[in-house]
């Protein structure tokens, strides 16, 4: 049985500030997880997937390996970065009922990186991540995909040229040193945030959503 928690949730509401007490359940039962990484950006996603969900959790991030090239040019090297961050995190926790990796990639029709100046359509490559979920016997519980945006042909000529990380070519085009992929791409209208959260909301469908839909 869990003891009462108080939540205290500060509301700007027309300039105001309104502070609430509210009472959490006594019956809720929370999930320990184990996030393959401390990244404060990955954690929030993590939390809001779960919090969508209907979730709740106590999460630990751990700075975990994850067995893959820095910046991964392929699907299968973006879903091993993600696996081993999960199966790390849950090695690292032995408390965790759950472990999650999150890894992101650019890929270039699923055959790594290309020169950047091509003109066909086939030649664009693509920011992507995964989200893998594993239980505490290191078992796939799920898998989840981010959508896929077109990383900009100058961004791929840095990091092919300079050996930088998209975030890092980004930031040099930027002059911000936070610079948000996502976000610069997309003009400020969504960020990278929401999109790994989204992955990892889709990775907690076949167990946590709708687990009759896979029987």
């Amino acid at each position: 049985m869990h003891k009462p928690r108080l939540l205290w949730a500060g509301l700007l509401l027309e300039k105001k500030l309104f502070w609430c007490t509210m009472i959490v359940r006594m019956d809720i039962s929370y999930i320990r997880v184990a996030a393959g990484t401390k990244n404060t950006l990955k954690l929030g996603a993590i939390s809001n997937a779960f919090y969508k969900a209907g979730l709740f959790i106590e999460m630990e991030g751990h700075d975990v390996p994850s067995d893959v090239p820095k910046q991964p040019f392929t699907r299968s090297e973006v879903r091993e970065g993600a696996r081993a961050r999960a199966m790390r995190a849950m090695e690292a926790n032995t408390g965790a009922q759950l472990g999650i990796g999150i890894e992101t990639g650019i890929i270039c029709d699923g055959h790594g990186p290309r020169l950047p100046g091509l003109t066909s359509d086939g030649d664009a490559h693509f920011e992507i991540a995964c989200c893998i979920i594993v239980d505490r016997n290191l078992r796939l519980v799920g898998e989840g995909w981010s959508a896929a945006i077109e990383t900009p042909k100058k961004v791929i000529a840095l990091m092919m040229n300079e050996n930088l990380k998209s975030y890092m070519a980004v930031a040099r085009l930027t002059g911000k040193s936070d610079a948000d992929t996502i976000h610069y791409y997309t003009g400020g209208r969504t960020d990278r945030e929401t999109v790994l959260s989204d992955a990892v909301f889709l990775a907690l469908a076949r167990v946590y959503l709708n687990p009759e839909a896979y029987q």
